[in-house]
């Protein structure tokens, strides 16, 4: 098992690890706008200045993030990770950008993603919302028997 890049919390134990996986999900992407306006009065005059900002958070399409995760007893911690050209093999892992725990995880099933790409799917609570999560199996060889295990090992923890 590699270097942990986040902390585990008290009582939690990693189970199992995956290499390889993306991670296709929904995202929040902030919306902004800035209206300015300005004002000099000669070259050593005064200046006047005002300014307006407005943000809103909207939910977007989705996020295609290249993964390590890691299965712990109390949920599925998903870390950022640099993979070769032909993405079966890991070059290095990043930090948590993702984690779901088992609580939020309403529904779950195994799937084919692109080209026949296995992978998970699951549907997720989320500030009172069901947001759709893919875990995508990546490489060159066939992984529908690791993928089999990982749902399984999923569905012993729900």
């Amino acid at each position: 098992m590699a270097e942990l890049t986040f902390i585990l919390r008290k009582g939690e134990k990693i189970i199992n690890e995956l290499k390889a996986c993306a991670y296709v999900g929904t995202a929040i992407e902030n919306i902004g706008s800035v209206v300015g306006l300005g004002t000099s009065v000669g070259g050593l005059g005064s200046n006047l200045g005002a300014g307006l900002f407005s943000n809103k958070q909207i939910k977007g399409k989705g996020l295609a993030e290249k993964c390590h995760i890691y299965i712990t007893n109390t949920r599925i911690v998903l870390c950022k990770a640099k993979l070769s050209i032909f993405g079966d093999e890991e070059k290095s892992i990043g930090i948590m950008f993702s984690e779901l725990d088992y609580n939020s995880i309403k529904g779950i099933s195994k799937s084919e993603g692109w080209s026949g790409i296995p992978a998970i799917e699951l549907s997720v609570i989320n500030k009172g919302e069901i947001d759709n999560v893919k875990i995508l199996f990546l490489g060159k060889n066939n992984r529908q028997e690791e993928r089999d295990k990982f749902l399984a090992l999923i569905k012993k923890q729900l």
